[in-house]
């Protein structure tokens, strides 16, 4: 660089037109050799503003952090000498805000609809566990950052409310048992009439239930298995013997299903279908597991077998860890 410098003194000395030449090799590597200089100045400059950004930032969350942590240990020493809630706002500069009656749900009491705060939700559980009212609690919403201040104002022992106030509901779930009830007794009343031998129309009408919604299905395994989710009255469909009949209570006590089953047609398998070596050896195992089975209970009945319940106590109880 010096070198550089000298070369170019000593020419502009005799040739006073060369720093306007920006062609000269000599200018160009100079001007090269400022820009990096300049380039190294401004990236250390930038460095330094970063560090500094990032201390500073470290700084105040360390400051807040501690002022925070003062502050909390403040509310719990006056809390634990005796102190109420409505001292420590009062000193803090807080302004106490009161929620209606909560449930233990987070619902607010005689509101349908309505709910606690978002805030609360992580100290209901708590609050409901208190005995007593004025028990000033702070609980860490936010770990490091939120902080809430809560005390239970009143507690109101469990019990049914008003009638006056519930009343439409109490004559709703009435009127619901009720249907519920006469649901029950007349898919009973239709059971025993298809058990009879009656058609499912004369067993209906006979139950006073000739209005019910009525669904065939004429449907295959195959095609149960290829609908993903099987609901309860197919699968129950699917399990019983032909010609018979079953009831089925329907989700959220809607009401019944009384389930004939008219006919089953057996499957036909060609004697090239692919799936058949398969079901042969499923049909195998199964065979031999239950002729096993046969064999252990003959042999219990011809030779005879006793329990002995004193050992099979001892070693339960070894199993299970006792003494």
């Amino acid at each position: 660089r010096f070198e550089l410098l000298y070369s170019l003194l000593w020419r502009m000395a005799r040739e006073p037109g060369l720093r306007h030449d920006p062609l000269d090799a000599d200018m160009l590597k100079a001007q090269h050799l400022a820009q990096a200089v300049a380039n190294l100045r401004i990236t250390a400059r930038s460095h330094l503003e970063q560090a500094e950004s990032i201390l500073r930032q470290q700084v105040d969350t360390k400051l807040r952090r501690d002022a925070l942590s003062d502050l909390t240990a403040g509310l719990e020493e006056a809390f634990d000498g005796g102190g109420n809630l409505g001292d420590s706002a009062r000193q803090l500069g807080l302004t106490l805000t009161t929620t209606a009656p909560l449930t233990a749900s987070g619902q607010v009491f005689g509101k349908p609809g309505e709910t606690a705060p978002p805030a609360l939700t992580k100290v209901l559980q708590t609050a409901f566990l208190m005995d007593r009212e004025n028990q000033p609690q702070l609980a860490e919403i936010e770990p490091g950052k939120t902080f809430l201040v809560f005390d239970v104002a009143d507690i109101t022992a469990s019990a049914p409310p008003p009638l006056a106030q519930i009343r439409a509901r109490v004559i709703a779930d009435w009127g619901e048992a009720q249907g519920a009830i006469r649901a029950r007794a007349a898919a009973d009343k239709t059971l025993a009439a298809l058990a009879k031998g009656g058609s499912l129309e004369t067993a209906l009408a006979s139950a006073g239930a000739s209005g019910a919604q009525r669904e065939a299905v004429d449907l295959g395994r195959q095609e149960l298995v290829a609908q993903g989710r099987v609901t309860p009255p197919l699968a129950l469909l699917f399990s019983m013997a032909e010609r018979t009949a079953k009831k089925l209570e329907a989700p959220g006590r809607e009401g019944w299903f009384v389930i004939r089953l008219a006919d089953i047609e057996p499957g036909k398998v060609e004697p090239g279908d692919p799936a058949l070596p398969a079901l042969t050896r499923e049909l195998g195992g199964l065979a031999g597991r239950e002729y096993a089975e046969q064999l252990r209970t003959a042999l219990r009945r011809e030779v005879g077998a006793e329990k002995n319940a004193a050992a099979v106590r001892a070693v339960r109880s070894q199993l299970t860890g006792g003494n």
